[in-house]
């Protein structure tokens, strides 16, 4: 069997609309093979985060003020993304980046999927940014993945699991030790997590956790 190699994308913005202020993005590449399960803390090393310019973004992509809203009650290590540091980097600038990345790491476009958290979320941003860069609305050649390798986490593990509404997938106690939410690398290698545990619990090689053996940070609160 050849090896797969996926990425997974994650935006933190400021509005939820395809051309609302983003935050920051960060991908992540990672074999999709459900019996080689990586450990959370090397997914995050293989990451890669571009932490945006937000000030450059203001009467370019938009600012809503429900977003604005439940980030000032998210908690103070999720908070320090928007404030400005020397990692700053434009979003009219960073996408070869990104591809070089993506190539760098064996992502290929005729075979790889691309996967996100949220179908109507993440590529849609995606493609709003890359209108912008590339100012055409016709996008198909630069896109990252071709539409219809385009995948969401939440589906995917409802459909494994065969649970309607499960759209986390429970991880033994320890698998997420060092998660921070709303850090964008993190998000990634937890939905890469959920991808692998998931298929393996369809395919009999872990018990699904129950119980105080869960990671209570792979379940709804």
């Amino acid at each position: 069997m050849s090896k797969v190699t996926d990425f997974i994308i994650d935006w933190e913005t400021m509005g939820n609309a395809p051309d609302g202020a983003v935050v920051d993005l960060a991908v992540l590449v990672f074999e999709h093979d459900p019996y080689k399960l990586p450990m959370f803390e090397d997914l995050c090393k293989r990451g890669c985060r571009f932490k945006f310019n937000l000030q450059e973004e203001k009467g370019m992509r938009f600012f809503d003020q429900g977003t604005i809203d439940w980030w000032k009650k998210q908690d103070t290590e999720a908070q320090k993304h928007l404030k400005p540091s020397s990692e700053d980097v434009s979003v009219m600038e960073f996408y070869e980046s990104f591809l070089d990345f993506l190539a760098a790491q064996g992502f290929d476009k005729k075979t790889g999927q691309g996967w996100c958290r949220g179908q109507s979320f993440d590529f849609p941003i995606m493609i709003d940014v890359i209108r912008k860069i590339y100012n055409t609305r016709e996008t198909f050649k630069y896109e990252p993945c071709f539409f219809w390798q385009q995948r969401d986490v939440r589906t995917a593990v409802e459909a494994t699991l065969l649970m309607r509404d499960m759209t986390m997938c429970p991880m033994p106690k320890g698998v997420l030790d060092g998660f921070v939410a709303h850090n964008a690398i993190h998000d990634c290698a937890k939905a890469a997590l959920e991808l692998l545990y998931s298929k393996r619990y369809a395919l009999g090689l872990d018990d699904i956790p129950t119980g105080d053996d869960v990671d209570p940070r792979s379940v709804r609160k």
